[in-house]
C-alpha cells in the first residue's frame, strides 16, 4: 500500500543535521489517507514501500507490542460478529421452516426451533461479554493502518511523566476500639473529648474538643496509611517550531497540521448528524538514524486531545512574498494515552519477555 508520508524539513532523515524525528502513525476506521494529494519531499508514494523510509516504517510496526491485539481484543470484537451470526442463523432457520411450509403458529416446531436457537444465541452473546470484562483493559483498539504517516523533528522538549495515585486514608480508632485494645485511660478520655465536642457543637460552642485535647497535651492518633489507588493515564504534551526555508517545505508544514487536526476530529456516522465516529489514534515513535531510540521511553496509544497552532510565532506577522505563507509557525500538540500503563504494559512496550517472568 502507497504511503503518504509528509515530512518536515523536506531533507528530514537524510541530511546528517537531520537524523533524529518523530514518526506518528495513525490507526482510524479507514486505511485510506486524507490528504488532497501526497507530499514526501524527495520520496513519491508509487516507490515509498520498497524505500528506506517503507521499511523503517514497517520495523517500527512490527517492533511495538502494542500494535498486537491485547488480550481481550478478539472477545470484544468476536462478539459483535457472533452476535451478527447468530442473526443470521435465525433467520437463515426461519426461511428454511417457511419453505417447509412450517408457519409461525406451530407450536410444535416453529417456537421450540427458535427459543433453542435464541437461548444459544444469548448463551454465546453473554460468554463474550464476560470475557471482555475480565481482561486487563476494555480498550478497543482501532485495527485499520491508515496511509498518512507524519515526521517532524524531536520538539523542543521531551518531558514524560509517570504517575501512580496513593491515596491517604484514616484508621483512626473509636473510644470503645481503644478500650478493646486495653487503653482505658486513652478510650476514656477520647470519649469524653468526643461527647464534650458534641455538646459544643450542639450549643454552638466550636472546638471546645480540641480546647481539651490541648489543656491536656495530647492529640488523637489518626493512624493514617497511604494506600495504592490507581495508574494515573499519561499525557504528553510536544511543541515544534516549523520554519519553511521555501514553498515545498510551506507546502508540507500546512499539510501536516491538517492531518493531525482532521485525524484528531471525529467523523458524522454515514454523514448523519446523530452519531459521531471515534477520532483516529496516533502511534508514536521516536527515531535516530533510521532507528527507534532505545533511551527515550516508548509511548503506547494516544488521542490527540489538543493542537494549537501559532502563524506568528516570530511575534509579528511574517510570510514568504510571492504565497503568503507564514515563515514561522509554532504547533502545540497534546496527547493522552489510551489506556492505563501496569508494570507488565511497561515491560511489553520495552520489549521485554514476560513469559520468564513469575
Amino acid at each position: 500500500m502507497a504511503q503518504n508520508i509528509v515530512k518536515f524539513p523536506k531533507d528530514l532523515g537524510e541530511s546528517e543535521e537531520h537524523q533524529h524525528f518523530m514518526v506518528f502513525r495513525i490507526y482510524s476506521n479507514s486505511s485510506a489517507s486524507l490528504g488532497s494529494n501526497t507530499r514526501t519531499g524527495s520520496t513519491s508514494s508509487s516507490t515509498v514501500d520498497s524505500s528506506a523510509e517503507g521499511n523503517m516504517l514497517r520495523d517500527l510496526d512490527s517492533s511495538r507490542a502494542s500494535n498486537q491485539p491485547k488480550a481481550g481484543d478478539d472477545d470484544r470484537e468476536g462478539a459483535a460478529q457472533r452476535m451478527a451470526s447468530a442473526s443470521a442463523r435465525m433467520q437463515a432457520n426461519e426461511k428454511r421452516l417457511r419453505d417447509q411450509g412450517v408457519k409461525p403458529g406451530d407450536e410444535s416446531r416453529y417456537h421450540t426451533d427458535r427459543k433453542e436457537r435464541l437461548q444459544d444465541a444469548a448463551i454465546e452473546n453473554a460468554t463474550s461479554v464476560v470475557g471482555a470484562f475480565f481482561t486487563d483493559t476494555t480498550y478497543s483498539r482501532a485495527k485499520k493502518l491508515n496511509q498518512d504517516s507524519l515526521f517532524v523533528p524531536f520538539p523542543q522538549s521531551i518531558s514524560m511523566t509517570d504517575g501512580w495515585n496513593w491515596e491517604t486514608v484514616s484508621f483512626q480508632k473509636s473510644a470503645v476500639g481503644e478500650m478493646m485494645k486495653g487503653g482505658w485511660q486513652e478510650g476514656l478520655e477520647k470519649g469524653l473529648t468526643d461527647i464534650v465536642g458534641g455538646i459544643g457543637a450542639m450549643t454552638g460552642s466550636e472546638n471546645i474538643g480540641k480546647l481539651i485535647q490541648h489543656s491536656n497535651r495530647r492529640v488523637s492518633n489518626p493512624r493514617k496509611e497511604t494506600m495504592f489507588n490507581e495508574p494515573s493515564m499519561r499525557t504528553f504534551t510536544f511543541e515544534f517550531d516549523f520554519a519553511p526555508r521555501d514553498i515545498d517545505e510551506s507546502e508540507n508544514a500546512n499539510a501536516i497540521i491538517q492531518l493531525f487536526k482532521y485525524h484528531a476530529a471525529p467523523e458524522l456516522y454515514k454523514g448523519a448528524n446523530s452519531l459521531y465516529t471515534y477520532p483516529s489514534e496516533f502511534q508514536i515513535y521516536f527515531v535516530s538514524h533510521g532507528k527507534e531510540n532505545k533511551y527515550i521511553a516508548k509511548i503506547d496509544r494516544c488521542a490527540l486531545t489538543n493542537i494549537a497552532v501559532n502563524y506568528t510565532n516570530a511575534n509579528m506577522w511574517s510570510a514568504f512574498k510571492n504565497t503568503s505563507a507564514p515563515t514561522h509557525i509554532k504547533v502545540s500538540l497534546e496527547l493522552t494515552e489510551l489506556s492505563l500503563q501496569s508494570r507488565n504494559s511497561l515491560m511489553e512496550l520495552d520489549g521485554i519477555d514476560l513469559r520468564g517472568g513469575e
